[in-house]
Order: C-alpha cells, then sequence, then structure tokens
C-alpha cells in the first residue's frame, strides 16, 4: 500500500500543474520523482482504474504530462540511465533534452 500512496500523490501532484507540459517541469519531475521509483511506477501504476487503459507506463506518462507518446519515449531514452539511481539527480537534471 505505500507504493500504491506514493504513485497517486505524485500524479495528482502532475495533475495539479498547470505547466506540466514544459520540458523544465518534466525533467524536474521525472529525475527527482519518478526515475528514483520507476521500477514501482512500473509495476503499480496499472492498480488505479483511471490508468487501466494505458498498455504502458510511457503512455500512462504522455497522458499525465500532456504531452505526445513519442516526445515521452525520446525524453525517457534520454535520462535510460537515471532510472533507479537516487543519488544521480544533479546528472540527471543536467541532461540536455530538446523542446517537446
Amino acid at each position: 500500500m505505500k507504493n500504491f500512496a506514493y504513485i497517486i500523490n505524485v500524479f495528482n501532484m502532475i495533475l495539479k500543474e498547470e505547466n506540466r507540459d514544459t520540458i523544465k517541469y518534466l525533467q524536474k519531475i521525472l529525475c527527482t520523482v519518478i526515475l528514483a521509483r520507476y521500477d514501482d511506477f512500473v509495476k503499480d501504476y496499472k492498480s488505479f482504474n483511471n490508468f487501466k487503459q494505458y498498455q504502458t507506463f510511457e503512455e500512462c506518462l504522455a497522458f499525465i504530462f500532456q504531452i505526445e507518446l513519442n516526445r515521452i519515449e525520446k525524453t525517457l531514452s534520454l535520462l535510460e540511465e537515471f532510472k533507479n539511481i537516487q543519488n544521480d539527480i544533479t546528472r540527471c537534471m543536467n541532461v540536455k533534452i530538446d523542446n517537446l
């Protein structure tokens, strides 16, 4: 249950943000929140009724951040090495991401 509470709090925080489709916000949330617990998100996001329709976690993120799927996939591929690495937030934030 601990993962569920964390995930729903993160999703609610993102959905309340008006500028959630900006590169700066996307990178901040991915690097500081989601990538640090990426496996938990991938494993548990379908436990929520609103997200069962998404076949992949990337599709779910595209919906939440209101950006196209190929853009979220491109961003995640640039940040791939930081998945589940909590102590590399600074390097993750310094990765150059082109306009979405």
